[in-house]
């Protein structure tokens, strides 16, 4: 009869250490859902007030070339500035600061032509 317990107390504790083990691989792996679920896409909004510099970075190839370069990455030209969304954080700052580099560097510059030059053009 206590061979019969014996057995009994041992299978009674494998079923619960293989129920603890399964148990334990169903909440890791809930975990690793979890964290690809909260992969945050990464978004700002650049207001660009100066009409002029909004039409020239509408002119130039900087958003279809990034975009070429990091297929992750969207630039729209939206509400008066530029928007750009991402999911790597990493490649999305280097964005920023470019866009937002881009934009200081623009300057407006007025020069006159003198009367002979105005006429042939």
């Amino acid at each position: 009869m206590s061979d019969v317990r014996c057995q009994l107390t041992q299978l009674s504790q494998s079923s619960q250490a293989a129920a603890t083990h399964e148990a334990t691989e169903e909440a890791a792996q809930e975990d690793m859902e979890d964290q690809m679920e909260e992969v945050v896409t990464q978004s700002r909004h650049f207001p660009i007030t100066n009409f002029i510099k909004l039409a020239v970075f509408q002119l130039i190839t900087f958003k279809q070339d990034t975009e070429k370069a990091h297929p992750n990455v969207c630039i729209q030209i939206k509400d008066n500035g530029v928007h750009s969304a991402g999911a790597d954080r990493r490649t999305f700052v280097q964005i920023k600061h470019s866009i937002l580099d881009y934009i200081g560097k623009m300057v407006e510059t007025h020069f006159t032509l003198e009367r002979e030059k105005r006429e042939k053009m």
